[in-house]
């Protein structure tokens, strides 16, 4: 029975530093300034189970907002960068097409 509890305390822990690992990784990747992360670090030993629930949550809607915005950033960026290769393909095209007319007017000229 001892051995069973002492197992059951050391999974125990283990769950809580995994946990403790995980809300700290997303705590270090958030917006949060550096004194906000820090204020935050101090709090965390001090919540409650609900409380670190929420505090999981609030991390998690963070990342999610950050990526968001990453992804509306690159494809602002993708849809720039498209626009600027169309702008690109109509000039190849026109001054292929004015190459085009001066090598016929050229042939015309020759079979005159």
């Amino acid at each position: 029975m001892a051995t069973s509890m002492n197992t059951s305390r050391a999974n125990l822990l283990s769950d809580a530093r995994a946990y403790g690992a995980h809300l700290a990784e997303m705590l270090a990747a958030s917006h949060f300034s550096a004194e906000e992360k820090q204020a935050w670090a101090e709090l965390v030993p001090l919540m409650t189970p609900t409380q670190l629930g929420k505090f999981d949550a609030l991390l998690q809607d963070d990342m999610q907002a950050e990526v968001r915005t990453e992804l509306e950033d690159l494809f602002v960026t993708i849809k720039a960068a498209l626009h600027q290769r169309d702008l690109s393909l109509v000039a190849i095209q026109e001054q292929a097409h004015q190459d085009f007319d001066a090598v016929e007017k050229e042939l015309e000229q020759l079979s005159k």
